[in-house]
């Protein structure tokens, strides 16, 4: 990355059209962990009327911006992170990291981050339809420091 010539990164979220108008945005503040972003995205539902929507949960690269190099999505549900958890990109076949997973619970709230094991963690999240969604993760490592310990003079 070439820091002075780049300022930062942006991502293009769903951008508002006729069948869209009201776009897809970020309502809560991110989280920064373990070198990663964590944040949710909101689609408010089309109808001024209606409540709810849809949103998405995404982890990225704090620093580039761009997809990890490991999926951090149990994508298959299986309990465990393995090529399973991969998209295949149609063209070439090749395995690609997943950057987002879509809320089931429709718009999701800023989540909740609780250590389960070393490398695996949930991500806890309430929606606008009442209900909570705990998605299972690929933990980045962590660094820096994990405790300490005051020393008297």
């Amino acid at each position: 990355v070439n820091y002075p010539a780049q300022k930062g990164w942006y991502l293009d979220l769903q951008t508002p059209s006729s069948s869209l108008p009201q776009g897809e945005r970020v309502i809560f503040n991110p989280v920064i962990r373990n070198g990663r972003v964590i944040f949710t995205t909101a689609i408010p539902s089309p109808s001024a009327c209606t409540y709810g929507g849809d949103g998405w949960l995404m982890e990225l690269d704090a620093v580039s911006g761009s997809r990890l190099a490991a999926t951090p999505f149990d994508v298959n549900k299986d309990n465990k992170f393995s090529n399973a958890d991969y998209l295949r990109a149609s063209a070439s076949g090749n395995a690609i990291p997943v950057s987002g997973r879509r809320s089931t619970v429709e718009i999701p709230s800023a989540p909740t981050i609780l250590s389960a094991e070393p490398k695996r963690e949930y991500k806890v999240m309430s929606g606008s339809k009442g209900a909570i969604e705990s998605i299972l993760e690929n933990a980045a490592s962590s660094s820096g420091r994990l405790s300490w310990r005051e020393i008297m003079r």
